[in-house]
């Protein structure tokens, strides 16, 4: 992917999803784990936090958060700033590492706009969230870097960020599969055999971590409730409550907002459209390419879907 084009995606990123720069306020989990922050002397919120069956350093990171910042507007919107143009940077060039340019131009493109990532831009906890979508991103970058150079030091880090990520929020769990999947090379199976490590570390954790319970994410395990959450919560977060929500919040902001910000709703929906239509024409006309504009378009919902949509990751 071209630089320009990718500095283009970037601020894309801000000026979709940041313009005007405020934010919808904090949410009861901010001010939760701010006073966390606060009744726990010192600093014993860290060995309280790392003690967690789930999520010890995302735990650590809820707290750390409004520890050291507070509870600010400006830096909650640097957080999620940072933090998802991170994810965005990361998420274009492993799209531009997997399909021919304009295709990955596309998919990037509706990677980027995709609304049901509503998670990413709603509250200041929400960049931890984000940086473990990062460290799966990332970890993906250096897995196939790792098939086709065959250097060691890539496949460790591949690992490492792995491992980090499932302990900061485990959204990621499954990302190993998907890696080797996308893989047109196969790699040798040893190389995803190294991913069980952390993989089963997280279990051994999960199972005999007795750390005092601080929050959500440690659900019972039973058939009823995952063929409940894949054939009810799934589709609800990826397609139907989510979508729909956000869509039709969006489009009221838009209704009721000042005229200025109409005017810049309107410039930027051309410019997107205008980047979209001349991307499926360069597929299009691109001998070697066969793939179809539409298919492109499914290629960068299914990343926001598969790699940074918190809510719907409801294996673990």
């Amino acid at each position: 992917m071209a630089q320009g084009i990718l500095t283009l995606l970037v601020l894309l990123n801000v000026l979709v999803h940041f313009i005007p720069f405020a934010r919808p306020g904090f949410q009861p989990d901010d001010f939760l784990f701010l006073h966390r922050s606060r009744i726990e002397p010192d600093w014993s919120f860290v060995e309280v936090s790392l003690s967690q069956p789930t999520r010890p350093l995302g735990f650590l990171l809820f707290i750390l958060l409004p520890k050291l910042l507070g509870l600010s507007e400006p830096a909650q919107l640097a957080v999620l700033i940072t933090t998802t143009t991170l994810v965005t940077l990361l998420a274009c060039r492993l799209l531009a590492d997997l399909l021919p340019r304009p295709v990955a131009n596309l998919a990037a493109l509706a990677f980027v706009v995709w609304p049901v990532k509503h998670e990413m831009y709603a509250s200041q906890l929400f960049g931890v969230n984000n940086l473990a979508a990062a460290l799966i991103l990332g970890s993906a970058l250096l897995f196939r870097r790792w098939s086709r150079t065959g250097r060691p030091v890539a496949l460790v880090l591949s690992v490492c960020c792995y491992g980090l990520s499932i302990f900061t929020y485990e959204i990621g769990y499954l990302a190993p599969l998907l890696f080797w999947l996308l893989d047109s090379r196969r790699p040798r199976t040893t190389g995803l055999a190294w991913f069980l490590i952390p993989a089963a570390l997280y279990w051994v954790v999960r199972l005999t971590a007795g750390g005092e319970p601080m929050g959500g994410g440690l659900y019972p395990l039973s058939p009823d409730l995952l063929a409940r959450n894949v054939f009810t919560s799934v589709p609800s977060n990826l397609v139907g409550f989510q979508l729909g929500r956000n869509v039709a919040y969006g489009l009221w902001g838009v209704v009721s907002g000042p005229g200025w910000f109409q005017l810049w709703a309107a410039v930027l929906a051309a410019l997107t459209g205008w980047w979209s239509w001349r991307w499926i024409n360069e597929a299009r006309q691109a001998a070697e390419i066969r793939t179809r504009w539409s298919l492109a378009v499914s290629v960068g919902l299914a990343s926001a879907i598969l790699l940074v949509a918190p809510a719907a990751m409801v294996l673990v």
